[in-house]
């Protein structure tokens, strides 16, 4: 069994901050209780509250399980909770709980919040796709701007309520496609998010999947015969009929999806379509 030494120096006696080139990010918080009411929580970075999460910490409070909020200080002396904005809106439920703990740190901008909040829960807990999405947006980066934008632009939103039709979760899989080949990807989705949308159905991921490797090998949505096809089928039959594919295999690949698919848009055509390499 190795044996990890958490010692200050090395077993020469040299100082390990030294030694690795060790960094800190930033400058260390102050301790303090906090009016819950000054307590701000912004939604630009923040995970959406999970209500059953904030029901369950009200109803059976614990001060050891709260610990601390992590806190940042604006310029303008606002303060918005990084971390434990579920633990504040139980609080905010709660008469007898007027202050809460806090580590208060020294913000200089959103970027540094949203950065923060990646920090602290990535290292202790997962962070969603969703949840990592907005504080990438948050902090300014370029491909997570892009497809939220352009998903936007399509009459469809990034968001993990299920309930919407024009709600899009799977935002990892679209920025894969996106910082691949961008146009690919621009064609692609519009054609999916207005097919899906003249249907009042939710794009599922296997579609936009499918059409890409099919978009890709010869140029699917650029024909004209083609895009007809598949607009005159209801979306959920492509899905369906990609589901069964991926089912007979055991597992699900764009290239199967898309194979799947093509069966169902070939039903019944003479001049059927072909998986070939585009030229």
């Amino acid at each position: 069994m190795k044996v990890v030494d958490f010692g200050e120096s090395t077993h020469g006696r040299i100082d390990k901050v030294s030694r690795y080139g060790w960094t800190i990010k930033d400058e260390p918080g102050r301790l303090c209780m906090i009016d819950k009411n000054r307590l701000l929580i912004d939604d630009n970075y923040q995970r959406e509250a999970a209500h059953k999460k904030v029901s369950e910490i009200t109803s059976d409070w614990s001060w050891i399980a709260c610990g601390a909020l992590i806190v940042a200080e604006r310029e303008d002396g606002t303060l918005w909770v990084i971390d434990g904005q579920h633990r504040l809106l139980s609080a905010k439920r709660r008469s007898d709980i007027t202050e809460l703990p806090c580590v208060v740190f020294i913000s200089t901008g959103i970027q540094t919040e949203a950065r923060g909040f990646l920090d602290a829960n990535a290292k202790r807990k997962p962070v969603s796709a969703m949840q990592k999405q907005r504080a990438l947006v948050a902090i300014g980066d370029e491909v997570a701007i892009y497809v939220s934008q352009f998903v936007s632009s399509c009459g469809l939103i990034i968001s993990d309520n299920t309930k919407l039709r024009t709600s899009i979760k799977y935002v990892a899989l679209l920025k894969k496609y996106a910082a691949h080949d961008r146009a690919s990807f621009e064609r692609v989705f519009r054609f999916c998010a207005a097919y899906c949308l003249q249907s009042d159905e939710r794009l599922h991921s296997r579609l936009f999947e499918g059409l890409s490797y099919m978009h890709r090998k010869f140029a699917a949505l650029d024909d004209a015969r083609f895009a007809e096809r598949v607009n005159s089928l209801h979306p959920r039959k492509l899905v369906d009929a990609a589901n069964r594919a991926a089912s007979l295999v055991g597992h699900g690949t764009e290239k199967i999806y898309a194979e799947g698919m093509l069966l169902e848009i070939n039903k019944g055509l003479r001049n059927k379509f072909v998986l070939e390499v585009a030229e």
